[in-house]
């Protein structure tokens, strides 16, 4: 599913969206999240998975001024 949605984001934005809010704390969202991410775009983890759950992404996804950030 997650694969189907970046899909249909990139289909609305070819390039990508500037900003990405992953409110669930899905591990699978945070790598989709970085899939879906233009130039310069961000995404803001606001969702907690379980304490100790580690999130893998391809590097390369996030070059051309892409950042991650988390809420405090």
């Amino acid at each position: 599913p997650e694969d189907n949605l970046v899909d249909m984001v990139k289909e609305i934005c070819p390039n990508g969206v500037d900003y990405v809010f992953e409110c669930v704390g899905s591990v699978a969202l945070i790598k989709a999240s970085t899939e879906m991410l233009d130039w310069g775009g961000s995404v803001i983890m606001l969702g907690v998975p379980k304490m100790g759950t580690e999130a893998s992404f391809v590097v390369n996804t996030m070059y051309n001024d892409k950042s991650i950030l988390g809420c405090r």
